[in-house]
């Protein structure tokens, strides 16, 4: 697969450009600590540190007086830069990132064109000798069993240099293969047992990272699915990372969005709270209190009709005195308002609690 050349030139502008910013904010930052030194006051004169000066040209400027703001402005230039320098960084690592991907896709396809061309001829090998004499031979069985092996050990060297999924999984069909053959004991078989328990255990470290970094309902899934088939390959037991990381993100995480919905009680943010709830309770947590935290009566009755231009939000508030409890309403009447936004006309509801 060949390298885009329009990316291969954009990196190379992004490098040359954050180089140049480095050089500058290394600039700026000796001004700032010369300003110190000498006990320069702000009213110093300020010239941008992309300009050409030396160091000498500046503190000779410095001393000469004239405009104010030497380091307000210096700082302000500092502060600039870092934040090119660290735009600039995002988009190199995404190239980066990008081009690694390229270069494992290709090695991936390549891998996979090379299994069908050894299934190919091991099949071969199997279809003569069935037509010749019945059966393999001892020769012909060790020829098919090396292809077998190849393939496998192929599969386990890229599963452990690119741990992923998919690799795993391709590494654990070669294995099944193998183990057909009855080679389910050899080195290469055991290696790649081992191979994919020490490759799952790695995508649970890195997808736990990326989880910690920004926890989100559906991270929390990720991580669980990548730990179960961990625990399942027989791999080092990584369900303390369940009650340590992911029910305390995935609680938290139930608590902010209930409180953005009783702050802003719109259909939106009743949906991802209800979605945060079930998250947490998948994974084994405990949901939301029921009834909610906050919730007092101020109206009496039990049920009321729901009629053409009635919002659950006002009866949230005719019964309990704030919109923000209408979510209270919908589940006890759940048959009546598949959708909060259109309910069943002319419809009896329920008010709990």
């Amino acid at each position: 697969m060949a390298v885009d050349p329009e990316a291969k030139v954009f990196a190379e502008d992004i490098r040359r450009e954050m180089q140049n910013l480095e050089g500058l904010l290394k600039r700026a930052l000796q001004q700032l600590a010369l300003a110190d030194q000498y006990g320069l006051p702000d009213s110093t004169p300020y010239f941008s540190f992309s300009s050409a000066a030396s160091m000498e040209e500046f503190l000779a400027r410095a001393r000469s007086g004239g405009q104010s703001g030497l380091r307000p402005q210096l700082r302000s230039d500092i502060a600039l830069a870092r934040l090119k320098l660290r735009d600039l960084k995002r988009q190199a690592d995404r190239l980066a990132a990008g081009e690694r991907a390229t270069l494992v896709k290709r090695d991936y396809d390549a891998l996979l064109a090379a299994d069908v061309n050894g299934d190919r001829r091991a099949q071969a090998i199997i279809d003569r000798a069935a037509g010749a004499r019945g059966g393999l031979t001892e020769a012909e069985l060790a020829q098919v069993q090396g292809l077998m092996l190849g393939s496998l050990r192929a599969h386990t060297a890229f599963m452990t240099a690119h741990p992923s999924r998919k690799a795993v999984t391709g590494t654990l069909g070669r294995l099944a293969r193998v183990q057909a053959l009855g080679m389910g004991d050899t080195d290469i078989a055991t290696g790649a047992i081992k191979g994919a328990q020490g490759a799952q255990r790695r995508i649970v470290d890195q997808t736990r990272a990326q989880f910690l970094k920004k926890p989100t309902p559906t991270g929390a899934k990720v991580l669980i699915d990548e730990i179960a088939v961990n625990d399942l390959l027989g791999g080092e037991s990584a369900m303390s990372y369940v009650n340590r990381d992911i029910l305390p993100n995935l609680g938290k995480m139930m608590l902010d969005a209930e409180r953005r919905f009783r702050n802003t009680p719109t259909k939106a943010n009743c949906e991802a709270m209800f979605n945060a709830e079930m998250a947490c309770v998948s994974a084994g947590g405990e949901g939301l209190p029921d009834p909610p935290k906050g919730l007092r009566r101020i109206k009496q009755g039990k049920k009321r009709r729901f009629g053409p231009g009635d919002m659950l939000s006002a009866v949230s508030k005719e019964y309990y005195g704030n919109f923000g409890y209408w979510d209270v309403i919908y589940k006890a009447n759940w048959a009546a308002f598949h959708d909060p936004d259109r309910p069943t006309p002319d419809t009896t509801i329920e008010i709990p609690y």
